[in-house]
């Protein structure tokens, strides 16, 4: 099984995929971790302008199934059930989506929460004021072009949706309950939450 994570930026992405490999051994394949080798290769910034402006070539050169094929095509080359984190654009889930044996999650909470949340987590890629976390989650919520970034587009079409604004616990319960489902009756009874 292939479980690919979506969302808004600080919303739990990390934390679904952290949880996923703790309590399911889940192997994990990354979208920030392939850009990040990428832009090392060439030699530029390491930083979220440049992932995002690497992405966007990738996917209008190359397709958007480039990157999620690749990191797909690992998962399957390994033994046992992968998480791919993150989908952030339509052609990503129309990829995804065909695959037989795959399920979308979204993730997603108040921007201010969501704010709070990158700052505590102290990432380089994280460094910024409310204005730019604000811009930075605007241009990657809704783009026209289906290569572009378009998170909303994709929470949109997303299998399984989380509000993430409690606790840690809480999302670690909706994940159990959820895998539960999914591993036993192979699918959830309820998509949102």
């Amino acid at each position: 099984m292939l479980i690919y994570v979506t969302g808004t930026i600080g919303a739990g992405k990390g934390e679904i995929v952290e949880y996923l490999k703790k309590k399911f051994s889940m192997k994990h394949y990354s979208f920030r971790q392939y850009y990040a080798d990428e832009l090392k290769r060439r030699n530029q910034p390491i930083d979220r302008p440049h992932m995002i402006e690497l992405a966007d070539s990738l996917r209008q050169t190359y397709g958007n199934d480039y990157v999620v094929g690749e990191l797909t095509g690992l998962a399957r080359q390994g033994k046992g059930d992968a998480v791919i984190e993150s989908i952030r654009n339509l052609g990503e889930v129309s990829f995804l989506k065909a695959q037989g044996d795959s399920v979308l999650i979204a993730v997603d909470a108040p921007a201010e929460i969501r704010f709070k949340r990158i700052n505590e987590r102290g990432s380089a890629l994280d460094n910024r004021t409310m204005e730019q976390f604000l811009a930075d989650d605007e241009r990657e919520n809704v783009n026209v072009d289906e290569w572009r970034t378009n998170i909303l587009g994709c929470i949109k079409q997303a299998d399984f949706v989380y509000n993430n604004s409690g606790t840690k616990e809480e999302l670690h319960a909706w994940l159990d309950k959820l895998m539960q489902n999914i591993l036993h009756a192979g699918r959830p009874t309820q998509k949102r939450k």
